[in-house]
Formats: C-alpha cells, sequence, structure tokens
C-alpha cells in the first residue's frame, strides 16, 4: 500500500503504563486481598472476568452462560487480587484481578479514602453499553479529539521479551472509533448529564469527573495530568469559552460486534477458560507486524510513551485490522466483546 495526501482515518499507537501493580499496594480484608482503588500512577492488571468473544463469526456468552475471560488491562476501581502461581518464575503477572465496585445501600459508588484522588479508567471496557475511550491524551494531542470513524486505536506498552530483551509493543485493547452518532464532546465544567446518559453505568463516577474542583481532574498519571486538568486552556485561542467550561473532550463509543464500522468492531485480546488463570503475556506487536500490507511503519518498538499516527483510507484501516485479527488469533488469542465487573452492596 502507498500512502495517500487525501488519507483521513488514523490508526493510533497509544502507549501507557505496562507495570504491574505491587503487593505492598494491596491490603487484607478477611480472606481476600484486596487491591484498593489506584490514586497514584495508572498499571496494567492481569483480569479475570465474566462475558463473551466471538468465535467463528458469533457471539460465545450470554447472560445466562457467561464465559470466564482472562486479559490483561486497565481497572482503577478495587480488585480482588489473589497470587497466580508463578512455579519459580518471575515473569508477570504475578496475580490475578477480579475487578468489583462497591456500593452503599443507595447504590452509590463508595470509593475508599477520601483524602486521595482516585484515578480514571481510560479506556472503559466494562458493561453492557460497549467500550468508552473520553480522555487522556486529548488535550495534548488534539487529533484524539477528531477521529474519523472507522480509525482504529491500539492501546499498549512497550515491555521487553523476556527471553530476547527486544522491545515491543505489548497489545491490550483494540479500539475502532464508531460512527459519529457514537461520538459526544464535553466540557469538564459543564452539566455531565449527558454524558452519563451516554456513558455506561457510574461512568462520570469512575471517571471521577463528579469530583472534579476548580477546573481540575488529576486522574491521570502526572506526565498526563493536563490531559484531564486544562492545564492548555488559554492557549487554545480558537476556542476562548473553553477556559470557563473547563477542557473540552471527545468521548467516543467504540464500534461493536452490531452494528461494526466497514466490518470492524472493538475488543479486548483474551484467553478463555480456567487453563489461563496462571497468566501469560500481551499479544506482541512490532514495527514489522504490517509489513507485508503497508508501506509504513504502523508501529514503533522503541516509544515509550505518547502516541503515534498513521494516516489511512477506510479500506485500509480494514486490512490493518484484519490483519491484527490474524496476529493474534496466531499467538493464542480471542477477542472479547462484553466484559463485566461485579458490584458489591455494603
Amino acid at each position: 500500500m502507498t500512502k495517500s495526501k487525501s488519507k483521513s482515518i488514523k490508526v493510533v499507537q497509544f502507549l501507557h503504563s505496562g507495570k504491574e501493580y505491587k503487593r505492598s499496594e494491596f491490603k487484607v480484608e478477611g480472606e481476600k486481598t484486596i487491591k484498593p482503588w489506584n490514586t497514584g500512577d495508572h498499571k496494567r492488571k492481569f483480569l479475570h472476568a465474566k462475558g463473551a468473544y466471538i468465535d467463528a463469526g458469533k457471539i460465545i456468552g450470554n447472560e445466562n452462560n457467561w464465559e470466564d475471560i482472562y486479559f490483561w488491562g486497565e481497572w482503577e476501581p478495587e480488585s480482588i487480587a489473589p497470587n497466580i502461581n508463578k512455579h519459580g518464575e518471575d515473569a508477570p503477572p504475578h496475580f490475578i484481578h477480579e475487578p468489583f465496585l462497591r456500593l452503599n445501600e443507595s447504590g452509590q459508588l463508595i470509593k475508599g479514602d477520601k483524602k486521595s484522588i482516585a484515578k480514571n479508567t481510560d479506556p472503559f471496557v466494562f458493561g453492557d453499553k460497549g467500550f468508552f475511550y473520553s480522555c487522556c491524551m486529548q488535550s495534548r494531542y488534539k487529533k484524539l479529539q477528531r477521529l474519523e470513524p472507522g480509525s482504529i486505536i491500539l492501546f499498549g506498552s512497550r515491555i521487553k521479551d523476556q527471553k530476547t530483551g527486544n522491545p515491543y509493543f505489548a497489545l491490550d485493547t483494540v479500539f475502532v472509533v464508531g460512527d459519529d452518532k457514537n461520538k459526544l464532546e464535553y466540557y469538564k465544567n459543564t452539566d455531565l448529564s449527558e454524558l452519563q446518559k451516554f456513558g455506561p453505568k457510574h461512568y462520570c463516577d469512575i471517571m471521577n469527573y463528579t469530583s472534579s474542583e476548580n477546573n481540575s481532574n488529576p486522574s491521570c498519571n502526572g506526565n498526563e495530568q493536563k490531559d484531564c486538568n486544562g492545564s492548555n486552556c488559554t492557549s487554545n485561542k480558537s476556542e476562548p469559552e473553553g477556559c470557563e467550561k473547563g477542557p473540552k473532550f471527545t468521548c467516543y463509543r467504540g464500534a461493536s460486534f452490531d452494528p461494526r464500522v466497514k466490518g470492524m468492531y472493538s475488543f479486548v485480546p483474551c484467553k478463555i477458560g480456567t487453563e489461563s488463570e496462571n497468566g501469560f503475556e500481551r499479544v506482541m506487536l512490532t514495527k514489522d507486524s504490517f509489513k507485508d500490507i503497508f508501506d509504513e511503519e504502523i508501529i514503533s518498538n522503541n516509544l515509550t510513551q505518547g502516541v503515534k499516527y498513521t494516516e489511512v483510507t477506510l479500506g485500509e484501516s480494514f486490512d490493518i485490522w484484519n490483519t491484527l485479527c490474524s496476529i493474534i488469533k496466531s499467538q493464542g488469542f480471542e477477542k472479547a466483546v462484553r466484559l463485566d465487573y461485579t458490584e458489591k452492596k455494603e
């Protein structure tokens, strides 16, 4: 494939921290080990959740019989986190996290220590409304606010191969931007009721939007802080009202299995069943992963943070997505399209 100047679709390599939480960050409640709601830098979790995945073009799993799905991702609220028996191996993951939300008798979210700022979860891949992406890095990288339907965001982390020591991009989420009706522009300092309706249950609370003060939302890492707190507001001359309304963001609902965007849908690479409970590393992508179908380098092995854009046509986006599906399958992964957390009332 060769690049055309008229291309408006983007494939985005989006890097976030790939580190795993440490035992020192956990606490014990009765007989269970709990990872409290994160108030530090974002990290990844190896997760176990009930849900559904795609096999032979069909959704496997439903509300009467959800599947046991194991995957890597971001879940900053609380999780039950037992050890994984690694049989002396030091490779991650070391813990398996079962995600849950703690609710009071009125059904309101309990975040734990009120003296600390709870971090958000972005992208958010849980619940029956699909996948959502709405905040991180959007102030720093404005193009992330204007992604066309059919664009693909590849969320992942730069890590090193345990055997060779070579760096690669460890993929955890494939987010296909949905059509324009699945997109909502919003300002942090305005009424967020539309965002709450647009997003999944408890979304604004999980994203920590309802607790922001003075145009500030410190729910991102230190190096991502301005993406959520509007620190670049005064420099945005084209939108002078933004300083009053707070920073502007776009909340995207990812394309789902039904309806898709030109055959594409969002998914999380996963493995199915209890044989996966001892853990596995993430999908490996490198600069050579798409060389047979695209002239440009879509993936950087050495990028440690930020984003990398590749401009493509909608047809090329599908070819890249389809090749990605083949890569994922060849590495022993399935595609999860529904993931749930547990609600615990106190």
